[in-house]
C-alpha cells in the first residue's frame, strides 16, 4: 500500500479479528511501522494509534515499552500467564496456529501482464491465416545460431590503470561488457562497441554477439594502448 501506516492499521484489524475468533482476544495488538535510520520524522504529524520507530532504535523502544507498563498491567499479565501456562510451547502453538491460518496472495499474472490478451490475439491471428507453413526441402535454410560454446572466448577481466573491464557470457550467444564509469574506459568501450552491439541502460553495460567478441576485445585493448601512448607523448 502507498501508506505503510494505513497498512499497519489494516493488518492490526485482521490480526485482532483472528485472535478474537481463536480464543486469544485478551492479547493486545499494537500497530508498529519501522523506518530507515536516515528517514526524517515530523513528530507533529505522527498518528496516535500507530507507533513509528527507526529500526536501529527498535531494541531501546521495546525495552521502554516494557518499562512503562503499569503495575496493574504487569499483575494481569502474570496472572494470565500463570493460569494459561504461557511457556515457549504455548508461544510455539500460537505461532503454528497463525501459520496454518495464513492464506498466500495469489495473483493472476497472466491478466496483469496482458498475457491472456496476447494469447487471444495469437489465436485470432491463427484464425485469420497468419500461421505460415514450414518451408519445403528446397528452401534456403535459416542461418544457424552461433553458440558461445563454439568459441574459446577469453572472458578474463581486462586490467587497466582505471579499473577492470569485465566480460560476462549471457547465455550461449551474447557477451556483456561492463567498465568502470571513468572517461578513458567509457570512450574506449563505447567507441569500439557502438554500431556493433547494443547498450543496456538498466545494467549499464554493452552487449555484443559471441562471434564479434574477440575482435571487440582486441580493439578495446588497442584503443586503450593508443590512448596511453598519446598521453605519454
Amino acid at each position: 500500500m502507498p501508506s505503510p501506516i494505513q497498512q499497519a492499521r489494516l493488518q492490526a484489524v485482521v490480526l485482532r479479528r483472528w485472535l478474537e475468533e481463536n480464543g486469544y482476544a485478551y492479547l493486545d495488538v499494537k500497530p508498529l511501522v519501522l523506518i530507515a535510520p536516515t528517514s526524517s520524522v515530523d513528530r507533529r504529524q505522527m498518528p496516535d494509534d500507530v507507533m513509528i520507530v527507526k529500526w536501529d532504535q527498535f531494541g531501546e523502544w521495546c525495552e521502554s515499552q516494557a518499562a512503562d507498563l503499569s503495575t496493574l498491567s504487569v499483575a494481569k499479565m502474570a496472572a494470565s500467564a500463570f493460569w494459561e501456562k504461557r511457556d515457549p510451547a504455548w508461544l510455539r502453538e500460537l505461532g503454528e496456529n497463525l501459520c496454518r491460518a495464513h492464506t498466500p496472495i495469489v495473483f493472476d499474472w497472466e491478466a496483469r501482464l496482458g498475457l491472456d490478451q496476447a494469447d487471444a490475439a495469437n489465436k485470432q491471428g491463427e484464425k485469420n491465416g497468419n500461421v505460415h507453413p514450414l518451408p519445403g526441402p528446397d528452401a534456403t535454410p535459416a542461418p544457424a545460431q552461433v553458440s558461445v560454446h563454439e568459441f574459446k572466448l577469453n572472458l578474463s577481466p581486462m586490467t587497466t590503470p582505471h579499473g577492470d573491464i569485465a566480460f560476462i557470457a549471457l547465455g550461449d550467444t551474447e557477451v556483456a561488457i561492463r567498465n568502470p564509469a571513468v572517461d578513458p574506459l567509457i570512450e574506449a568501450v563505447r567507441g569500439t562497441v557502438k554500431g556493433r552491439g547494443r547498450w543496456q541502460p538498466r545494467f549499464r553495460n554493452w552487449i555484443v554477439k559471441v562471434e564479434d567478441f574477440e575482435e571487440v576485445r582486441c580493439e578495446i585493448g588497442a584503443r586503450l594502448a593508443e590512448a596511453k601512448d598519446q598521453r605519454r607523448a
